[in-house]
């Protein structure tokens, strides 16, 4: 059983339709967790029974601080969630609201892999890497793991996955230096999980390329003015040839998702998954 845990802020409908696209691809064999975040006005409340013939959803029933930086409290939270169900979880699969699946089976292909990340080495010129550098917390997790500099790892977190016991052994080093009160200090963020997934699976598994790089593709970033860092929503924004174009070159058939998508629900590229 797969864990699918996702950070939501608003549009319910989108979410639930997210949800209906990944049970195509997973079928019963995941838990949808989702985590709204303490600022969401939105109401989440009714998608698991909506759901309930098709698809189990849960909502996390504590809420954790999250940010436009950070979703790391979403994770925290839904993994103590976790802890506390019955379901035989063997795989955490972590995503956000933002995408969806396009190819393959997701539960082939995290079985296939177990452990699937983005492991890159922080660039010089990556905006937060001075303010990651200078986390108190996060040097007391280096410290204690004897990292320097040159063995911190970063990847977009949309779509990896691990094996329970690696998930649990990451939560449980970053939950010691991460507290509920620390992440209500939303001036201290950056993103937090980009770095600390990798860094910590790549020394928990104990090589350096993981088995497969996260499932979720993000279309490359364009901004509305070079050099402004603000994303340009429709030129990011995945049509049906972006889809087509990855589907082909999908050799081996393996689950790919993309984003962004529109959060128009009858937007041509949505209608065009719907359809198949």
């Amino acid at each position: 059983m797969i864990a699918v845990i996702c950070p939501v802020h608003r549009n319910p409908e989108v979410v639930e339709a997210q949800i209906k696209n990944y049970s195509k691809f997973h079928g019963e064999n995941a838990v949808h967790i989702l985590h709204p975040s303490v600022q969401s006005q939105a109401d989440f409340s009714k998608i698991p029974s909506r759901l309930k013939d098709s698809c189990d959803v849960r909502i996390c029933d504590k809420r954790w601080p999250t940010s436009y930086r950070t979703v790391l409290g979403a994770a925290i939270s839904a993994t103590k969630m976790i802890d506390k169900m019955d379901n035989n979880f063997q795989y955490v699969y972590f995503h956000t609201d933002a995408d969806l699946l396009v190819s393959g089976n997701l539960t082939e292909t995290i079985k296939k892999y177990k452990n699937g990340y983005l492991c890159r080495r922080p660039h010089t010129r990556w905006h937060p890497l001075n303010v990651m550098l200078a986390d108190e917390n996060f040097l007391k997790i280096r410290n204690l793991l004897c990292l320097d500099q040159d063995d911190i790892r970063a990847g977009r977190q949309e779509g990896c996955f691990f094996e329970i016991d690696v998930w649990r052994e990451m939560m449980s080093i970053i939950t010691r230096y991460y507290s509920k009160a620390i992440l209500a200090d939303e001036k201290s963020h950056w993103p937090f999980e980009a770095v600390l997934f990798p860094t910590l699976a790549r020394l928990i598994l104990g090589r350096e390329s993981p088995p497969r790089r996260n499932i979720v593709q993000t279309k490359n970033f364009r901004t509305v003015i070079p050099g402004t860092g603000l994303r340009d929503i429709q030129a990011n924004m995945v049509k049906i040839e972006d889809i087509i174009r990855v589907r082909n070159r999908n050799r081996y058939n393996e689950c790919i998702g993309m984003k962004w998508f529109s959060t128009d629900l009858n937007h041509v590229t949505r209608k065009f998954l719907e359809s198949e």
